[in-house]
């Protein structure tokens, strides 16, 4: 299983803080990569809490 999602459709007002309030529930963050439109997280171990794909972030 990877440590890394990549989340797509990122405005360009999203920063760093915004992506670890949002996703720091699904376990510690050691790394976020933004890039025009999209970005990945990397997180510390494999995933500890599924996401619902059906469920926007």
């Amino acid at each position: 299983m990877s440590r890394s999602i990549y989340i797509g459709g990122l405005p360009d007002s999203v920063g760093q803080d915004d992506i670890h309030k949002h996703l720091e529930i699904y376990g510690k963050i050691t790394a976020i990569y933004i890039y025009p439109g999209y970005g990945f997280v990397e997180f510390e171990s494999d995933a500890v809490r599924p996401c619902d794909p059906d469920t926007p972030i």
